[in-house]
């Protein structure tokens, strides 16, 4: 990838396979939890948490992972599931080239005391490869 505008084009890619992965299974598919503790849904919400915290810590200049909303509507409903991913596109779509420049400070999920500099564009990279790792889970 060249430039920021191509990896938040990647990531959308992404949450656009989730969504019609989400729209291919029924709810007992997606609410199930056979031989994981995990369903299907809960990695969805998961990936969800992760995506609106970039962009909360975007507006913020603060990101921190650990305060996340952990929806559990969204691992139990399939259509506000969708909607909540589809929030989540417009909101990559907002994003500037000028956005990607900018630092964040991220919140260590190691030592909760220790904040470290980043950039937007370096969360977007974390985003997209936790998204498709979650992916390979389901």
């Amino acid at each position: 990838m060249n430039t920021g505008g191509e990896l938040i084009q990647s990531l959308k890619e992404e949450i656009r396979k989730g969504i019609a992965l989400i729209e291919h299974l029924d709810d007992e598919a997606y609410t199930a939890k056979p031989e994981s503790p995990a369903s299907v849904g809960s990695h969805f919400r998961h990936n969800l948490d992760f995506g609106t915290n970039l962009i909360r810590g975007l507006e913020k200049g603060e990101l921190d992972y650990s305060k996340r909303d952990r929806d559990i509507e969204v691992e139990t409903n399939r259509d506000y599931a969708i909607d909540r991913f589809n929030s989540l596109l417009l909101s990559l779509s907002a994003i500037t080239e000028s956005d990607l420049k900018k630092p964040i400070t991220v919140r260590s999920e190691v030592d909760d005391s220790l904040w470290v500099e980043s950039s937007l564009l370096r969360e977007l990279e974390f985003i997209h490869s936790h998204t498709v790792h979650h992916y390979a889970l389901i």
